[in-house]
């Protein structure tokens, strides 16, 4: 009785949810005769929106009822559905570079919005935590907490992503070069050279020094 066009469909959870009208739609399910009507059991919707909510892929197996004068046939149909891409990635970020915010994460994790209006929100407990250790100049790797949602309330899956990212101190040593001589002057006897004010001194004897063995 009911005349269906298509007996398998791909939704797409970007959309959000959907209602019985949009799903008889995109079956293109219509009476086959006068004074027949075409319907879909509230249960079935439900479990169609249910994949889409958790941005699942199915199948669900839906049935489009036709009844006439107290008769009723179903047609089945396959119901698909495209999950939200929704994969960012982990990245470096150096201590000396200061606090991360929300914005520096979502650009550094190379998300780009699925459509539809979806934002991306970073876990501030999580945000905190890496902040806290950056303040601390603790190297390290640390997991982020990542959430692409639609706010207007459409039913498109909320979907949360772990974010790694690992925070690097970069090591740094005072080298001063006695040009000529060959030698160097590294880590805390340099600084404590540079403090007294003996580096230049020290490289003005060297220089006199090479000087005079060229001489001779």
């Amino acid at each position: 009785m009911p005349i269906v066009e298509r007996h398998e469909v791909t939704l797409d959870a970007v959309e959000g949810a959907v209602s019985e009208d949009s799903l008889l739609a995109a079956v293109g399910a219509r009476p086959g005769v006068p004074d027949a009507t075409v319907g879909i059991d509230r249960d079935q919707v439900d479990e169609v929106n249910r994949v889409i909510a958790d941005n699942g892929t199915g199948p669900v197996q839906i049935a489009v009822k036709g009844a006439r004068f107290g008769i009723t046939r179903a047609e089945f149909i396959t119901v698909n559905v495209t999950p939200v891409a929704f994969d960012p990635h982990g990245f470096d970020w150096r201590i000396a570079d200061g606090q991360l915010t929300e914005e520096t994460v979502v650009e550094r994790s190379g998300v780009r919005s699925p459509g539809r209006g979806y934002r991306f929100d970073v876990h501030i407990d999580r945000l905190r935590a890496a902040n806290d250790r950056i303040q601390q100049g603790r190297a390290g790797s640390i997991d982020l907490e990542m959430t692409a949602y639609r706010p207007d309330g459409s039913g498109a899956p909320y979907v949360t992503r772990t974010v790694k990212v690992r925070l690097v101190a970069e090591k740094t040593a005072i080298v001063d070069e006695l040009p000529t001589t060959g030698v160097a002057v590294m880590g805390p006897f340099a600084a404590m050279i540079a403090f007294a004010g003996l580096g230049a001194p020290l490289m003005l004897y060297a220089r006199r020094r090479a000087e005079g063995v060229r001489r001779r």
